[in-house]
């Protein structure tokens, strides 16, 4: 069987067997952790679920970022980096409304890694990079740069953001 995907001007094609059976029965909740396989599997998979959507909704008038914290402004958890990086999204929501832009569309992960910084990647259709970093209230480095998309468009990017820590 064949599923074509079509996201933004890329265009995929899946091709997978299936099998006739006649066996019909109701799946059960799981009750172990799954193998290491599956979740190799839910990863790539989560993987090009980001990188269609970015595919879809973004294009070369947009920017993406990467924003950390400074020393005095380090989040105690991983909550408090989640309520971080929603209150700088309001910011951002904010200023647009204000000056009456296209509403804003993002995605954005939150990179935890031992021996790292918490770090966020955030993608947007935001032109005005000088603004989005402004914006950045927690100190520390604060890096944006054009979306360049390639004859793959901007998989590449999001390949980057949504990186795994490799066992």
């Amino acid at each position: 069987k064949t599923k074509p995907i079509v996201s933004g001007p890329m265009l995929e094609c899946e091709i997978f067997p299936i099998w006739k059976t006649s066996k019909k029965s109701i799946r059960e909740k799981t009750r172990k952790e799954s193998r290491k396989a599956q979740k190799n599997l839910n990863n790539k998979n989560t993987v090009k679920r980001v990188i269609r959507l970015i595919n879809t909704n973004f294009n070369n008038n947009g920017i993406w970022g990467t924003f950390t914290y400074s020393n005095d402004k380090l989040p105690s958890s991983e909550e408090q980096a989640r309520k971080d990086i929603q209150n700088y999204i309001r910011r951002l929501k904010r200023y647009i409304e204000r000056e009456e832009l296209e509403s804003l569309k993002y995605i954005y992960v939150t990179e935890y890694s031992e021996g790292k910084r918490v770090h966020h990647h955030i993608v947007m259709n935001l032109n005005n990079r000088d603004i989005a970093e402004k914006l950045w209230k927690n100190g520390g480095r604060t890096q944006t740069r054009r979306l360049q998309p390639d004859d793959y468009g901007l998989e590449g990017m999001a390949r980057y953001i949504t990186k795994q820590k490799k066992d």
